[in-house]
């Protein structure tokens, strides 16, 4: 068992929402034209409304249906697009210190092969020897982040303040929170009637200023 585990989001945490939609408009552009982005995205929307999270096998292959393509053929273009310049300024410093407090491991709600994909290309895979967990919604599934990393104690960095107050209300003492205030939850408001984060911080730069017992670990 680890003294402590600091598990890190990775959309809009680590990398700029932003950046990665245009990213993603840029290869469905060469793949599927204009009109396959405005598809794309219309899709994507559905099936995020349908689902509750983002499946990006289920999106791709009903754009491909929609427009006679080859199967696998907007999915795979995506997966070969890098990432790497989508990550926030000092996301890589932030986990190399990180690193030096605690066992790190990236959690990330997604499908399983598109958002793994994604994090590989981002080049951040080697910044936690690894360590990657991909959920359906990861706050309903701590069970598996303790079956899979024994710890004393865990830390957890997300940009949405819900998900955090989700976490805390199932690990009370056992987990510290860490809200991320950036990226499209930005103004999302931390729940009244929910367990408040332990720390904020503007930005995940800001994660380099942040110390072992700050979160949680021992001394």
């Amino acid at each position: 068992m680890d003294d402590l585990v600091v598990l890190v989001d990775v959309d809009h945490t680590l990398l700029d929402g932003a950046l990665v939609r245009a990213r993603l408009t840029e290869c469905v552009l060469d793949v599927a034209g204009g009109s396959g982005v405005e598809r794309f995205w219309r899709h994507y929307e559905a099936s995020r409304h349908e689902l509750g999270r983002v499946d990006m096998p289920e999106i791709t292959a009903r754009l491909e249906a929609d427009l006679g393509l080859e199967h696998d053929a907007v999915l795979s273009a995506l997966e070969r697009a890098d990432f790497t310049t989508c990550l926030y300024a000092g996301a890589l410093d932030a986990l190399a210190h990180l690193a030096t407090l605690g066992v790190t491991v990236l959690l990330s709600d997604g499908d399983a092969r598109f958002q793994r994909a994604k994090i590989e290309r981002a080049g951040i895979v080697s910044a936690v020897d690894g360590r990657v967990m991909v959920t359906t919604h990861k706050e309903q599934e701590l069970a598996d982040v303790r079956r899979s990393y024994p710890a004393a104690h865990y830390a957890f960095l997300d940009d949405r303040a819900s998900i955090l107050a989700a976490m805390k209300d199932v690990m009370g003492d056992e987990a510290t929170t860490v809200l991320v205030r950036q990226g499209r939850y930005v103004d999302e408001p931390v729940p009244t009637d929910a367990p408040p984060p332990d720390l904020v911080l503007a930005s995940i730069s800001e994660a380099c200023t942040l110390t072992r017992a700050a979160l949680g670990g021992a001394q």
